[in-house]
């Protein structure tokens, strides 16, 4: 999956408020939005994704990878440091989860 394929599957798509806020963290309501936000980690980095919602209907998604070191402070240096296709499918999960 790409980044493309993400939003167009689950942008406009209604969610379960009962399954956002017990899959998700809720970061703050800007106006008439809530941002949530979750994680998870991959070989050498963390992947996060934060996610609009406006009357419901999920409005923007921002997925992020950042390194994360492990136990000892290394990175691993043969990770990708771009959002990689089998992680988009991650990101998706997660989404799945969360719509009706």
């Amino acid at each position: 999956m790409t980044a493309q394929e993400l939003e167009q599957k689950y942008i406009g798509r209604m969610t379960d408020e009962d399954k956002l806020s017990e899959h998700f963290h809720m970061m703050g309501k800007f106006g008439k939005a809530f941002m949530y936000t979750f994680s998870f980690n991959t070989y050498g980095y963390t992947i996060s994704a934060d996610i609009c919602i406006e009357f419901g209907k999920i409005t923007g998604i921002v997925p992020e990878k950042e390194e994360r070191e492990d136990e000892w402070g290394y990175v691993p240096e043969d990770a990708s440091p771009d959002i990689q296709p089998e992680e988009y499918d991650t990101i998706a999960r997660y989404l799945e989860s969360v719509v009706v």
